[in-house]
């Protein structure tokens, strides 16, 4: 149903996060308390990251490409 599609969407988040370079369990931890989900997260503007010293200009933008194409990807892979 509608929980088991939104889960396999962040899960999906998750593992497109965690491939970009200075990102790790500790960070995306930290940021999702920050931000309450990692779709919130990807969807921040530069200006809301701007606290994490480890964000930097570069790394922001991977995260904002990511976007809904990890939607897709998620239903593609979970055939949903």
């Amino acid at each position: 149903g509608e929980a088991k599609s939104m889960e396999r969407e962040e899960y999906a988040r998750l593992m497109a996060l965690k491939q970009i370079n200075g990102l790790g369990n500790k960070r995306l931890i930290e940021l999702t308390k920050k931000f309450g989900s990692l779709e919130k997260l990807i969807n921040a503007e530069f200006i809301d990251l701007h606290n994490f010293t480890f964000i930097t200009k570069e790394t922001f933008e991977e995260i904002n490409n990511l976007s809904e194409v990890i939607v897709e990807e998620a239903r593609t892979t979970f055939d949903y």
